[in-house]
């Protein structure tokens, strides 16, 4: 699975991530101290979540919700080599599959 953030400038994290669950930074990209709710994001399921930003208390600060996008992991599709034999050359193998994924 990939999940994909859409967030404001100030809160910028990584653009995808491969992982299980998702834990999104403590701060933002200018020094903003906060908590997210929920904590982490689970990649369980595809879907649009949404996952609000608080800034801790006494910074110049606001709230910031930020919609992740979980899309399910696509296989990437290759044409069949056919048999080769001992001490030939093999072919070359394409640098991307047929249905896109490089």
């Amino acid at each position: 699975m990939e999940v994909f953030l859409s967030s404001s400038d100030c809160l910028k994290t990584s653009n995808t991530f491969l992982l299980t669950q998702a834990i999104l930074p403590e701060n933002s990209n200018n020094g903003i101290k906060g908590t997210w709710s929920p904590a982490s994001i689970s990649t369980a399921t595809a879907g649009d979540f949404e996952s609000t930003f608080t800034p801790d208390q006494g910074q110049c600060a606001s709230v910031v919700k930020i919609t992740v996008k979980i899309t399910a992991a696509v296989t990437p599709e290759f044409d069949p080599i056919a048999p080769i034999c001992a001490g030939s050359q093999a072919p070359s193998l394409p640098g991307s599959s047929k249905n896109g994924i490089n």
